[in-house]
């Protein structure tokens, strides 16, 4: 979305490095293997925006 229909592939890029650091150091929700919650993920992704 913010790449496409915002124009912001700087922001976008940003998201995608930041759920790939979650990725990497292993907070994943159970449908990936893990056992982090939706919102365990999420405040990961979000603390890596800052």
């Amino acid at each position: 979305m913010f790449e496409y229909s915002l124009q912001r592939k700087d922001l976008a890029q940003r998201i995608e490095d930041a759920a790939e650091q979650s990725l990497q150091a292993g907070i994943l929700t159970a449908d990936l293997g893990g056992k982090a919650s939706t919102e365990q993920v999420c405040e990961n992704i979000l603390s890596a925006l800052n």
